[in-house]
């Protein structure tokens, strides 16, 4: 009776050990599961913010740049009327 009490005695510690063994193994898988959760919520959401300010950006650099064009246009306009319509700085009759 005395060597059945002690090996359920060791067979007790030995699965305790395996079973804290298997535990902190179970914990921390379950820790890298949620971060790898929490980094891929993380870059999702950091992919979508930086790609709204790509947008602007574009947006604002498109908004600039027909800007310049239409102001280029109307020097061109006033280019072209001075050239077809020169003023005349002399008057050419004498009095």
């Amino acid at each position: 009776m005395k060597k059945f009490q002690i090996f359920t005695f060791r067979l007790l510690k030995v699965l305790s050990e395996k079973l804290k063994l298997f535990l902190t193994i179970l914990i921390e898988k379950a820790k890298r599961i949620s971060k790898s959760i929490i980094e891929s919520i993380l870059k999702s959401i950091l992919k979508s913010i930086l790609s709204q300010i790509k947008q602007f950006f574009k947006m604002l650099f498109i908004k600039f740049k027909f800007k310049k064009i239409d102001e280029l246009s109307e020097s061109k306009k006033d280019s072209t009327i001075y050239k077809n319509n020169p003023m005349i700085s002399e008057t050419t009759i004498s009095i």
